[in-house]
């Protein structure tokens, strides 16, 4: 196999889905190029015309978009489980700074109601690490039900967080105290739908659109 037929597919597995008859165009023109003819050059062109089409397509943005999104919710999530890891590290013995400094400071109802949160705290912090990792992943691989599946779990913590806060004795006024998680949440699912939107009108035809 000559040089030039293989830049030319290396060139085709570089090309969007779409333009995969371009690539097939371009395979056989350079088998039709004798070698030292030009064709070292002509499959030069299409290497870059593909980089050119890649970096340039609609289906490169949305993968793009969806793995930023997922990598800053991956990020998210990490957060959440090295909470859960560092109250893990506690349960097994490990020095409490927090409840350290309010039994120093005399704050001993506060430190009996630190010890009390601290088993929630464990478990949501598990479940928001758990389910903002698997949505990154699912939103990055675009498998729509599964991100679904997550985001639901997301907002079952969230909704946990809340009835935990006002069996506490949290105001319903006091939202900061406990609707935070649904922020990042609402954020998530916006940018996987404008994302899907994007996709699915790029994917509509010219003739459909406009009528």
């Amino acid at each position: 196999m000559t040089l030039a037929l293989r830049l030319v597919e290396f060139a085709m597995r570089i090309l969007p889905k779409d333009r995969a008859k371009w690539g097939e165009a371009m395979k056989n023109e350079v088998q039709h190029l004798r070698p030292g003819s030009g064709a070292l050059d002509f499959a030069m062109g299409c290497l870059w015309a593909a980089i050119q089409e890649r970096t340039s397509s609609v289906q490169t943005l949305i993968f793009f978009g969806r793995l930023g999104v997922g990598i800053v919710t991956a990020l998210y999530g990490a957060v959440f489980m090295a909470q859960f890891f560092y109250g893990v590290s506690i349960f097994l013995g490990k020095p409490d700074p927090f409840y350290t400094m309010l039994i120093a400071h005399h704050h001993l109802a506060a430190a009996t109601e630190h010890l009390k949160d601290r088993p929630y705290i464990l478990v949501f912090s598990l479940g928001m690490g758990m389910f903002n990792i698997l949505a990154a992943l699912f939103l990055i691989k675009w498998q729509p039900r599964m991100l679904t599946s997550s985001c639901i779990g997301i907002a079952t913590m969230g909704a946990g967080l809340g009835f935990y806060c006002l069996n506490r004795g949290v105001s319903v006024w006091s939202p900061l105290s406990w609707a935070w998680p649904f922020l990042p949440l609402t954020l998530l699912s916006g940018a996987a739908y404008l994302l899907r939107r994007l996709g699915l009108r790029n994917s509509t035809p010219q003739n459909l659109r406009k009528g």
